[in-house]
């Protein structure tokens, strides 16, 4: 646009004054004044606006050709340092920015007005058809040109880029319409299914590897991991707890690894299958027995000590344990028989006071404590069920599994010194002694004189086992 009038306002329409633009945010203001040009002395009069936060200066006169310029300044700086000619701004909208002569000033002006009603008939009759895309439009128009007080020009331009903005947006709208109307028509086999939420802005997760069926027999890990390992525990627990004293503290191997074995999904049976197993899993097996006894028993212990509300025994195997003062005295006191017998004599060797009690007619009774009841019957069970050692089928005690409890927690209560002279827990050790002293005390347990009780537990045991004063076997049941 060649010599675009800056200081005289255009009407856009021939009947009608364009309104004043004002934007939200100056509307509720008051508009600064706007000082028009004096023609005698031919200096440049300013009217501030503002445009995105920045003053604008519409001066006129300015310079030896009285071209007229745009100055804008911030409004955080009041010095002038950054002054911007119209034509640059012009230039912006790909016009040509020339000077131009004021004599001319009005023939311009109506030359552009002529070409401006001729591009738009419509706005410059005034007709119905136009009022309501004026309705529409006129408050992004005014939002858009407010702070140019009468620069027509200026507003002209902003008029026609918001027209062409909305024109475009309009033709997107067009166009979405159109593409979401082909997919509707291609069905569900053209589109990707939905995501969740927040979906897309997640890593995709790994499926996890799936475990073999079977222990791997490849020759070469020893171990058998976390799966397998907890599968062949579950099998041997209950198998141990079922057998123990009956020949042997410990499983033996060729007893585990037929279990082991079918827990892993393998065939026990097969000759080369047992051959890869002994081969690369024996150790692994006889470490798991060894841990299953252990864990058991340390259950079976533990809950004594809280059942009796008594810390619990902590670093056993180390010289001086955290707790072991404290379990010095009460420790003798569990151990021993209730006060008036003798722990030497053989009658009430076993007749410790955890589970020993005087019933009503003041006569010694085994296993008559009420917690020694509840440790047999309910706890232990519940405790080693919770670790999935002992299900509910195995959860039955025998002569040669409650002899070995017994045989245990007497080592445990009992304190030695170690070869260093330091304080230890006595430990059960696994060989010929314990199993001879397991046996001593089935036949206490099964003498009704030596060991008298009411327990319906031990009762049941000795009517499962009529002849084992003949064969010296304990029942497995």
């Amino acid at each position: 646009m060649h010599g675009l009038p800056i200081a005289r306002p255009v009407q856009s329409h021939p009947t009608k004054a364009m309104p004043p633009c004002r934007s939200p945010l100056d509307r509720n203001r008051k508009q600064p004044a706007i000082r028009k040009p004096t023609p005698t002395t031919g200096r440049a009069s300013r009217a501030t606006t503002s445009i995105h936060g920045r003053a604008v200066r519409a001066s006129a006169g300015a310079g030896p050709s009285g071209a007229r310029r745009h100055v804008i300044d911030d409004d955080d700086d009041d010095d002038d340092d950054e002054d911007l000619d119209y034509r640059d701004i012009f230039h912006n909208f790909g016009e040509p920015a020339e000077e131009y002569d004021e004599e001319v000033d009005e023939e311009v002006s109506e030359a552009e007005q002529e070409a401006f009603h001729r591009e738009h008939p419509r706005r410059a009759a005034g007709s119905d058809e136009d009022e309501d895309v004026e309705d529409v439009d006129d408050e992004a128009e005014d939002e858009a040109v407010d702070g140019f007080g009468d620069d027509a020009s200026l507003q002209q331009l902003l008029v026609l880029q918001l027209k062409g903005q909305r024109k475009m947006q309009e033709e997107q709208v067009k166009t979405n319409k159109l593409l979401v109307q082909a997919l509707a028509a291609r069905g569900d086999s053209g589109r990707a299914p939905p995501r969740a939420p927040g979906a897309g802005h997640q890593p995709r997760r790994r499926a996890r590897p799936v475990p073999p069926a079977s222990l791997p027999l490849d020759g070469v890990q020893r171990l058998f991991g976390p799966g397998f390992r907890k599968q062949a525990t579950q099998a041997i627990a209950p198998q141990w707890f079922k057998r123990v004293g009956v020949s042997d503290v410990l499983l033996p191997y060729n007893q585990t690894a037929p279990i082991a074995m079918q827990a892993c999904g393998l065939d026990s049976g097969d000759i080369d299958l047992r051959s890869g197993f002994d081969g690369q899993y024996k150790s692994e097996t006889s470490r798991l027995s060894s841990k299953v006894k252990q864990t058991l028993s340390n259950i079976f212990v533990d809950q004594l000590m809280t059942l009796n509300k008594l810390p619990s025994i902590i670093d056993a195997g180390t010289a001086n344990p955290p707790n072991l003062i404290a379990h010095r005295v009460a420790f003798k006191a569990l151990r021993e028989p209730p006060a008036g017998f003798s722990p030497d004599s053989a009658h009430y060797q076993y007749s410790a006071s955890w589970h020993a009690a005087m019933d009503t007619s003041n006569a010694l009774m085994n296993f008559e404590n009420p917690l020694a009841r509840k440790l047999l019957q309910v706890d232990f069970f519940s405790r080693a069920a919770a670790k999935g050692l002992l299900p509910r089928a195995a959860q039955k005690w025998n002569l040669g599994s409650l002899a070995y409890f017994l045989l245990f927690t007497k080592a445990r209560l009992t304190i030695k010194s170690s070869a260093a002279g330091r304080e230890v827990y006595g430990n059960l050790k696994d060989g010929a002694d314990a199993i001879r002293e397991i046996e001593n005390i089935c036949e206490w347990l099964m003498d009704p004189v030596a060991c008298p009780t009411t327990w319906p537990v031990l009762l049941t045991i000795r009517e499962q086992n009529p002849m084992y004063g003949t064969t010296h076997q304990p029942a497995v049941a």
